[in-house]
């Protein structure tokens, strides 16, 4: 049976038989629009199904029909859903439920939902048949509050109410003439409800100032304040509702100026969260000890440092230890998210907002749901990317959105949405649609496509290698495929293409990405690099290559020298020296010579060169003893590297490898006894950049080393007897 013949039974109302013949075909069903239905049907005809099949989507476990048949059959459904459900009814104008669920509801808790958390629910909902059916349940509630507005919304004898009102909350009868008498929108509400929250005792910021409200006269409309300081003055109600809002008992600034020992017996994690909220921002460590010393005085840094792990483990605080150190709130990012949101209307702004928090660290699930919903009201050609970013649902790709292709920014989300609009037979230009695609998103893409695709974005890295453009296309082939043969090119042709490319771009902006992708692949790979293919190529290839390696602008000169002593190892025709003018030396010996080298080149010279200019400024130089001693050391230096670099140029690393013990050579320790002496002696015997004569290290080119290469244990040379020869442990 096809779902498509089974929709036609739901709709002409044949509920029973739409369940039974889900069950009998569509049990394994995972479709989210599919499992609606049935969960519809099955309601409609007061049927337990919620338990029948797996409902694994999250969406789903939220759906109305699947929690309302859960509640019919639940009779210990928790609140939070049960909330939900009562929601859902009225968001979505589900009269076809609210009455089972009023009557169900009634009989189980013997009254409804009346308190304050369904209170700011009731006021902003457009719904306003289905709410007029709901209040009239409240009409003879208890909780003053909730009987006024029951009364207000139905417009029914709410006169008397708001007297009894004003005895819980004084200021009532002026909030009500403030914001809600002869009107009736949701903003007028939410502000009745804030002008309720004015009362003694509560705090406020006037004229920029904290003060505490320590009276409020009904019958003159004024309320009477005490600031930090112990001055009262008193003020026109209308004032202070209108241009103020309360500030909690908990806010740090009534701790800091009213209740600094209410401060002191607090836990240090509570009261840093209360300065945190309070500066709406992170705090250094230094601001952090400032707004605790109005609590702990002077013992403000010493408690810091002894609670330091107890703050560390803090759940809401995160401690950033840059210079400076700083202290935020973990869930400022959220709630900054949502506040952001509720005001924002531009859907660019929602996108790269919450993009930047995904960026620190994982959304909340609760708040993650909030901000869903708030995507799919203001949100409509970017929502789908936003939700599939936040939520990892593949269910919001769908291909009309390729028409909005270049407005979306998350690569991954345009993978997937590329991947499923060509999967459906339609055609696409990769060089236009990739062009700002990285190599590893190529490659995610490259691997889903069918012969015919892949081949296409073959070509565009040929194309690449030919006119050294679409460089993300070579910089893909390279990395993911080079080893593959997948081009008309050989190998060789397009390692030296790879390098030319880059070294033409090295000086220009723009192309960053792709040169340091090449000096990563070739030169700084633990793997392979440019030898493992060089050593395997034909002389006259490797020598372009190599000749190529010499133009090159994005390595260092000690970077090139590196590449290509390697190079010589398999190609020693390249090297313009003789191997008998080679310098052999461990390699922490040439690394220490080339420091010296680099020192000189790099700080010396330049230093001295400033100094030349500073003392020629003087003026009169032949009687200037500055710059002529300035010019003297400059020679000096410049000369000593001169000959620092021929040497570097010509020294090659011991090869621990191949040293042997048989004889005496370069790499070993030999052990002789001075028959003149009648005494036993050992050396190392290293290159020259090694000598160490106080530790026994001398170069082979000494002229004792000299004397010693190539004998063997016993053999006898001037009174030295050789006694053993062991390997040098290179270090």
């Amino acid at each position: 049976m096809k779902f498509e013949e089974l929709e036609k039974v739901y709709e002409n109302g044949e509920y029973e038989n739409f369940v039974k013949y889900f069950l009998e075909f569509f049990k394994d069903e995972t479709d989210t629009h599919r499992l609606r239905l049935f969960f519809r049907a099955a309601n409609r005809i007061n049927f337990k199904v919620f338990d029948m099949v797996s409902v694994d989507d999250k969406e789903l476990k939220n759906d109305v029909d699947y929690l309302f048949n859960r509640f019919l059959f639940e009779k210990d459904l928790n609140e939070e859903n049960l909330r939900k459900i009562f929601k859902n009814i009225i968001l979505k104008e589900r009269k076809d439920l609210y009455d089972d669920f009023m009557i169900i509801f009634l009989e189980r808790n013997g009254k409804i939902f009346s308190d304050e958390k369904i209170l700011d629910f009731l006021l902003k909902n457009k719904n306003r048949s289905l709410i007029q059916d709901y209040v009239k349940n409240l009409i003879d509630e208890e909780n003053p509050l909730i009987s006024f507005i029951s009364r207000l919304i139905l417009k029914k004898d709410y006169n008397s109410k708001l007297k009894e009102l004003c005895i819980a909350f004084p200021t009532a009868e002026i909030s009500f003439e403030l914001f809600l008498k002869d009107r009736e929108d949701e903003e007028g509400y939410l502000n009745f409800l804030k002008g309720l929250e004015f009362k003694k005792n509560t705090f406020v910021i006037y004229n920029n100032d904290i003060n505490r409200i320590e009276n409020f006269d009904q019958s003159l409309k004024i309320f009477t304040l005490k600031d930090k300081l112990g001055r009262v003055k008193r003020i026109d109600a209308k004032e202070i509702i209108l241009k103020t809002s309360p500030i909690e008992q908990s806010d740090f600034r009534v701790l800091k100026f009213f209740d600094p020992e209410k401060g002191k017996s607090m836990d240090i994690c509570e009261l840093i969260v209360s300065i945190l909220k309070y500066k709406n921002s992170g705090v250094t460590k230094e601001q952090l000890k400032t707004e605790l010393s109005f609590i702990y005085g002077k013992e403000s840094g010493t408690i810091l440092n002894k609670k330091k792990k107890e703050i560390e483990n803090c759940e809401e605080i995160e401690v950033i230890y840059e210079e400076p150190v700083r202290f935020i709130l973990k869930s400022s990012q959220e709630n900054d998210g949502l506040k952001f949101l509720r005001n924002s209307k531009d859907e660019k702004s929602i996108r790269d907002f919450i993009f930047n928090m995904l960026k620190t660290r994982k959304i909340d699930e609760d708040i993650l749901n909030e901000i869903v919903e708030m995507v799919n009201q203001k949100c409509e050609k970017l929502k789908n990317e936003i939700i599939f970013t936040i939520t990892d649902d593949e269910r919001y790709i769908e291909s009309k959105d390729f028409e909005n292709f270049d407005l979306f920014e998350n690569p991954f989300y345009k993978e997937k949405l590329l991947i499923k609009f060509y999967s459906e037979g339609n055609k696409i230009d990769f060089e236009i649609y990739l062009n700002d695609f990285d190599k590893d998103s190529i490659e995610n893409i490259y691997v889903k496509l069918d012969d015919y695709g892949k081949k296409m974005i073959v070509e565009i890295a040929e194309k690449s290698i030919r006119l050294g453009k679409f460089l993300n296309f070579l910089d893909w082939y390279l990395n993911y495929h080079l080893d593959e043969k997948l081009l008309k090119f050989d190998l060789d042709y397009i390692i030296f293409r790879a390098l030319n490319i880059a070294n033409s771009f090295s000086s220009k902006k723009g192309n960053e990405k792709f040169v340091n992708s090449v000096k990563k692949l070739f030169f700084q790979s633990k793997n392979k690099g440019l030898i493992f293919y060089l050593k395997n190529f034909k002389e006259d290839s490797a020598k372009i290559i190599f000749d190529e390696l010499e133009k090159i602008e994005y390595l260092t000169e000690h970077q090139k020298d590196l590449v290509k002593r390697d190079i010589y190892e398999f190609f020693p025709s390249f090297l313009k020296i003789e191997r008998n003018d080679f310098i052999y030396s461990t390699k922490e010996g040439i690394e220490k010579k080339r420091e010296e080298f680099e020192n000189i080149v790099n700080t010396k010279l330049p230093q001295l060169s400033k100094m030349i200019g500073e003392a020629a400024a003087l003026g009169d130089l032949s009687e200037n003893s500055e710059y002529k001693f300035a010019r003297e050391q400059y020679s000096f230096f410049s000369s000593k590297a001169g000959e620092l670099k021929k040497e570097l140029d010509r020294t090659f690393p011991i090869n621990f490898k191949e040293v042997g013990c048989e004889s005496v050579g370069i790499g070993v320790v030999v052990e002789f006894e001075d028959l003149t002496e009648k005494e036993v002696k050992s050396y190392a015997i290293l290159g020259p950049f090694d000598v160490d004569p106080d530790n026994g290290i001398i170069s082979y080119l000494s002229p004792l080393a000299q004397k010693l290469l190539g004998k063997k244990v016993g053999d006898v040379v001037d009174g030295k007897k050789i006694l053993k020869i062991s390997k040098w442990r290179e270090k």
